[in-house]
């Protein structure tokens, strides 16, 4: 028993010896990552939700389908978004993205497979979203208006410029930590930006 203690314990110290030092992620990488969500609002305003389906973080897209029945169900459901919004009444008018709170060097890689990928290989980025929403009553006409506010989280491959979302509505630091083990442990290291919801 003592044994297998003391080996887990030196594993685990051989791992940490693996993470390397994580640098401050470059202005122009923050910058890219913002106007990667942009376009990414743009398309949304534009009722083409298809368009986060395409870019959303592949390991985030694959864990979502498996839970809601597959890639053609997750597909099914973003292609009607925009027919059961105009069928409430509710229409986007306004999606603007902010500067980044935080930024990171991360590795997608299992924290224990740390040894076999020693460099950083990603760009991660977290910017804040607010989303204006209108609601029009179809029986009264009475007018509603909401502001949600939120966040994205942008990555990129540092060999690769193409940036991929997860949206960050319901997203737990859980979630965000299974796909990125070697994020820094401080919770408030990551700011991750306020969920809110307010009607106007």
């Amino acid at each position: 028993m003592l044994k297998t203690i003391f080996t887990a314990i030196l594993s685990l110290q051989f791992i940490h010896a693996q993470v390397i030092e994580r640098k401050a992620v470059p202005a122009h990488i923050e910058e890219a990552a913002h106007a990667a969500v942009k376009i990414l609002a743009n398309e949304v305003m534009k009722d083409n939700f298809l368009y986060s389906l395409d870019n959303m973080y592949p390991r985030w897209k694959e864990s979502t389908a498996k839970e809601i029945g597959g890639m053609e169900e997750l597909k099914r459901r973003l292609e009607v978004v925009p027919r059961d919004m105009k069928s409430k009444g509710i229409s986007i008018i306004d999606f603007q993205v902010g500067k980044a709170t935080s930024s990171f060097e991360v590795n997608s890689a299992l924290y224990s497979d740390l040894k076999k990928a020693p460099e950083f290989s990603e760009y991660l980025v977290i910017l804040p979203t607010t989303t204006f929403y209108r609601a029009v009553d179809p029986k009264g006409g009475t007018i509603k208006k909401l502001k949600i506010q939120s966040f994205q989280v942008a990555i990129c491959s540092k060999k690769k410029e193409k940036w991929s979302f997860i949206d960050g509505g319901s997203l737990t630091i859980r979630q965000l930590r299974s796909l990125f083990p070697n994020l820094p442990q401080q919770e408030e290291t990551l700011k991750l930006p306020e969920r809110t919801m307010e009607e106007l």
